[in-house]
């Protein structure tokens, strides 16, 4: 505990020139400026000024002096009369035992919007009268009230050496950084109580001078001042006398005096204990204590009037949706479908700007392998699948998708012989700050949604929210995406509004016979393979070609236009990294050889490809993106391929398909192994795979 009887949180004494700021300013020729004001003396309503910059201005301490005071005066402005000035927090007084008062840490404001920080608790000998410095200021008080307040006050640190001026050889030490202080003000008497105007003159009891005030303000006489019964014109009148009355004062607005906080008033007693009332000063609460408050007046109120209490809105919760967990999946499947529609019942009457635009709290994502893909969910009409209770509502939304990589996903998906791979689908409803669906009655509470029917952790959902409508995306929780272990029912929620459900129904079905699609077997040059001048069983570098074994026969114009559904390009490779550019090749029609167990080879040659040194070549085989191939046969399903052999995302593998810019010096595109086989059984899909080319 720091005694400042006689300093500002010091124990050293005080000089009569540095207002007890230390060795600081003690060491200094000249003292620090003056207090900051916000605006010159007498006019509180200044117009600010600040720095206009432009190329090689010349910064002078006029113009950084000028940069500090408009921040400060304009954050000072809009606490003085925005906050007011008094107590933040802490900053209580007590007595002890020896005849002085503790003032404990804490913050407050003056009057002119300056924070003031007491960091520790200080001793203050109340019967010693002060100046605004702390200082000692006339004969010691024996009996009688006092008032202690706090004081804004700057000191001077960092005392550094100052080149002397052409015209004064002396050099000096100034200081090179403020801190701002405080100082503990002792003064004899009682300070004058806190301003009751704004509560007289909302009911009724001006002193002449304000009755005066007001009613000229009104053009009225005083004595129409609104009468019990006339609700409506009295809150009008109340209102519109409260808007003319302090604290609309622009030059100060707070009770304060300007330069201190009045926080206690202390009875001397002579030989007795000190007593100390607190009720001097002014506490500024919180925004979320006033309005606790509020709410808490209100709440007497109407138990003073004995009105019923007003009924506690509940927030909206789901309950019930469709596709649901508990429902079995094959019918899942087969209702989607017939009719791909998310149906979400809720108890209440949601906001119909809410229900219109879901992308913000609602998703539905297609997992399968490595992959993600969020469909768009279009508000349509109603199918049945879910019901909502009397005063309800239901919200259907159709499952669009959009491109052959969104088509891909939903038939991934509707799938009935996944086999040993895995899908699922995920449905979520948020209610956040990033998206939120809110109630449609007045309270516009939000969506109480809490259900966590995942083992999906709060990343990965994120990972999916994060994903745009319509886009596909890596992800990595396929593991995670499956019910959890106690699946909770609905109703949603946890009585708090906002939260997060979650759902989830995995796809895995016991395989069927496969639909009949030509189907990638294999590919030449294999992916990883380095390819070397011609030997015995590798002629590549004189002949230059790609072959694809394909279960079965191909329709043969797409054969014959190879560049609609399969390219390749090569650029440098060196140290494990691809080079700045690619370059495609161009492919000839493709020349059938076929097998005798009905598997065919496309070889596909390249007869503009030149290389030199090492080079790498990027294949990418994409039936999704064109349609085609599709099979020899009449009505025969699209080539199905699925083989992911780089490390590239489908995003990259779009601009370099599109002949945009793809990125350079990535990694070297292989994969820890490589995948087998190289289809999926659905037909469609994509296939990309690299092989290196040296001539050394």
């Amino acid at each position: 505990m720091t005694d400042i009887s006689a300093g500002i949180g010091s124990p050293r004494a005080a000089r009569e020139d540095d207002c007890g700021c230390g060795d600081a300013r003690r060491s200094a020729s000249r003292a620090v400026a003056a207090p900051h004001a916000p605006a010159p003396s007498g006019d509180p309503l200044a117009a600010f000024e600040r720095n206009a910059f432009y190329p090689r201005k010349r910064m002078e301490v006029r113009h950084w002096q000028a940069e500090q005071d408009y921040h400060r005066g304009t954050r000072e402005l809009l606490t003085r009369l925005g906050t007011g000035c008094g107590v933040l927090c802490g900053l209580d007084v007590y007595a002890t035992e020896t005849g002085t008062v503790v003032l404990t840490a804490g913050a407050g404001v003056d009057g002119r919007g300056r924070e003031i920080v007491v960091p520790v608790d200080i001793e203050v000998d109340p019967s010693q009268p002060t100046d605004g410095c702390g200082r000692p200021q006339g004969e010691p008080v024996a009996e009688g009230p006092v008032t202690l307040s706090l004081c804004y006050r700057e000191c001077g640190t960092d005392v550094v050496a100052l080149e002397p001026d052409p015209c004064d050889g002396d050099p000096r030490c100034v200081p090179s950084m403020i801190r701002e202080a405080f100082a503990v003000r002792v003064t004899v008497g009682e300070c004058d109580p806190q301003d009751d105007r704004l509560c007289s003159a909302l009911f009724g009891g001006q002193d002449d001078g304000e009755r005066g005030h007001t009613a000229a303000a009104e053009g009225e006489e005083s004595s129409d001042r609104p009468q019990p019964g006339a609700a409506d014109e009295g809150v009008r009148a109340r209102r519109a006398r409260l808007d003319r009355v302090a604290p609309r004062d622009c030059a100060g607005g707070c009770g304060c005096d300007g330069d201190c906080i009045p926080l206690a008033t202390v009875e001397l007693r002579g030989d007795a204990p000190v007593r100390v009332d607190q009720r001097a000063r002014t506490v500024i609460r919180s925004n979320r204590e006033m309005l606790a408050l509020i709410l808490c007046l209100a709440e007497r109120l109407e138990e003073c009037c004995g009105r019923p209490p007003v009924p506690t809105a509940a927030a909206p919760k789901i309950v019930g949706m469709f596709p649901w967990p508990s429902a079995d999946p094959a019918d899942v499947v087969a209702a989607l479908r017939d009719d791909p529609v998310v149906e979400i019942a809720f108890d209440r009457p949601m906001d119909a700007t809410d229900l219109a635009t879901p992308d913000g709290w609602l998703g539905l994502w297609m997992l399968g392998g490595r992959e993600a893909f969020r469909a768009r969910l279009v508000p349509t009409a109603l199918v049945g699948r879910v019901s909502a209770p009397a005063g309800g509502v239901v919200a259907a939304y159709r499952i669009e998708v959009e491109g052959p990589r969104g088509s891909r996903a939903l038939s991934r998906a509707m799938r009935t012989d996944r086999g040993a791979q895995s899908a699922a689908l995920v449905v979520m409803v948020r209610s956040d700050a990033t998206g939120v669906i809110r109630a449609g009655a007045a309270d516009r509470l939000a969506l109480d949604a809490d259900l966590a029917g995942t083992k999906l952790d709060d990343a990965r959902r994120a990972a999916l929210w994060a994903i745009h409508v319509g886009d596909q995306a890596p992800f990595d929780g396929i593991a995670q995406a499956v019910p959890a272990d106690v699946m909770p029912a609905v109703p949603s929620g946890d009585d708090d509004p906002q939260g997060e459900l979650h759902i989830v129904l995995t796809l895995e079905r016991e395989p069927v016979e496969e639909v009949d699609a030509p189907h990638l077997v294999a590919v030449w040059p294999a992916a990883g393979t380095r390819r070397r001048p011609a030997t015995a069983d590798d002629d590549f570098l004189e002949k230059p070609r790609l072959r694809l074994t394909i279960s079965s026969a191909l329709d043969p114009a797409a054969v014959a236009s190879p560049r609609d559904w399969l390219r390749a390009w090569h650029c440098e490779f060196g140290d494990g990294r691809l080079g700045p550019a690619f370059e495609e090749f161009h492919l000839d029609p493709g020349a059938a050889d076929a097998g005798a167990d009905g598997a065919v080879d496309y070889t596909f040659m390249m007869p503009d490809a030149r290389f030199a040194g090492t080079s790498a070549v990027l294949v990418l085989l994409r039936p999704d993106v064109a349609g085609v191939p599709v099979g020899e046969d009449p009505g025969a399903p699209l080539l199905d391929a699925d083989w992911a052999s780089t490390v590239f995302r489908d995003d990259e593998l779009d601009r370099l398909w599109a002949g945009d810019a793809f990125p350079s010096g990535s990694v070297a595109p292989f994969p820890p192994s490589i995948p087998s086989p190289l289809h999926d059984g659905t037909a469609g899909g994509s296939a990309h795979w690299v092989f290196v080319v040296t001539t050394r």
